[in-house]
């Protein structure tokens, strides 16, 4: 892939000489527009066209005559015996071998005859050839999101939210989306809930799902009625079923598939409030039933702060990354069928956050409180269907399955229960 190498290779010189004022912006302008035009014409066009182009664009390099003629009809010639040879079977050997060199060579010395300050409009312009340049180079199979890293959940909605964005650069001439939306309006009770479309143009709406009802509200409906608040995946608020899945809209990327609408509603065997508003009143009692704070018999040793080793703060990785958005639970049957009595995939996940907790020391009553009534913990048939579906990762099965192993006190649970499922 040398051509891709020679294009980035050449904006960064460009991007220094720019940066160590070794160059004048014009200059910067024509040779990078040059290099633009000419990538652009071999993704269009085929590699004929291109290097037709590029012979044009030689012709009109700023260099004496005789040097210009001279090096033209080399390569040109060489050209000639390269294919007569058949040493040049691709493309890509052909930009490495041809005009495409001298185009690179001859852009980065013009560059550095002039000296001039680096204005705002020449960096802008700069950075948007860029982009311009890597944006059709990446391979999005191969993208890495660091700052997702074990987090598989989230690097797969990034991941789709880059693909969506390049589709929808694909199909450009394609430009309508429907959204089918639950409606339902508690004022008028006799009428029944209903899917109302609306029609969006992706290219003026951002990559997610909440950028979309975002849009509606504010542009086409202002009845429609959501949570929403961080729109960072932090709070939780945004959480409904799209296209069949619970999630948070705001980490949910859009299916650029016209073809096709996305349907959204509200979270499955909750009441609904109103349009994709559901009462979350029975899931935050069950929340607050588990005692979510540090419970402890004496002060600390020094009178100011409770202290953890690393290896014991490390057992709470899993458990407090959970932002309540209640789309485990949701999507439990066990909790559909007993939603008054089994605490849920996200009370439970909780509950073993604080009972792992080095500072806490009321770990047994806890877990008494817990199977004293068979059903709050024991309810869970370890459906899988809550970790399938939390949008942060996490693992509310192995955390229910943890504490039934360590009530049980049985060395082959225990061991079992440390197995992840």
């Amino acid at each position: 892939m040398f051509i891709w190498y020679d294009i980035l290779f050449a904006i960064n010189t460009v991007s220094k000489s720019l940066q160590s004022n070794d160059m004048c912006i014009d200059d910067a302008t024509d040779q990078l527009n040059g290099l633009l035009c000419f990538f652009e014409e071999y993704r269009e066009n085929g590699f004929e066209k291109a290097l037709d182009y590029a012979k044009e664009l030689a012709l009109e390099m700023n260099v004496k005559p005789e040097f210009r003629e001279k090096r033209i009809i080399q390569r040109s010639r060489r050209y000639d015996e390269n294919v007569a040879n058949e040493t040049i079977k691709t493309p890509i050997q052909l930009f490495k071998t041809d005009y495409f060199l001298y185009i690179v060579d001859k852009a980065i010395t013009s560059l550095k005859k002039r000296a001039m300050g680096l204005k705002s409009t020449g960096r802008k312009w700069l950075t948007e050839g860029y982009k311009k340049v890597v944006g059709g180079l990446v391979n999005r199979k191969q993208q890495r999101f660091g700052v997702l890293e074990g987090h598989p959940v989230g690097q797969d909605h990034a991941q789709a939210a880059a693909e969506s964005h390049q589709t929808l650069k694909d199909n450009i001439k394609t430009l309508k989306k429907e959204f089918k939306i639950y409606r339902w309006n508690p004022d008028h009770p006799s009428q029944k809930p209903f899917l109302q479309s609306y029609f969006l143009d992706l290219t003026t709406c951002g990559p997610m799902v909440l950028d979309a009802l975002q849009k509606i509200k504010s542009e086409d409906d202002s009845t429609l009625s959501y949570r929403r608040s961080c729109r960072e995946g932090i709070c939780g608020s945004c959480a409904m079923n799209i296209d069949g899945t619970n999630t948070v809209a705001c980490l949910k990327p859009i299916d650029t598939d016209t073809s096709k609408a996305t349907y959204i509603t509200p979270l499955p065997h909750m009441y609904v409030i109103k349009d994709l508003v559901v009462d979350l009143t029975n899931f935050y009692h069950q929340y607050k039933s588990i005692e979510p704070w540090l419970k402890t018999k004496k002060p600390p040793p020094d009178g100011r702060e409770y202290r953890q080793t690393p290896t014991q703060r490390k057992k709470l990785d899993g458990l407090y990354e959970c932002i309540l958005c209640a789309c485990c639970s949701t999507s439990c049957p066990s909790y559909w069928w007993n939603p008054e009595e089994f605490d849920g995939p996200a009370a439970l996940l909780h509950a073993h956050r604080w009972i792992s907790d080095s500072r806490d020391d009321y770990t047994e009553e806890r877990l008494e409180a817990l199977t004293e009534n068979d059903k709050r913990l024991y309810r869970c048939r370890i459906i899988k269907n809550c970790t399938a579906t939390c949008p942060k990762s996490l693992n509310p099965a192995l955390a229910i399955r943890q504490m039934e192993a360590m009530k049980s006190g049985n060395r082959f649970s225990a061991s079992i229960a440390e197995t992840k499922i």
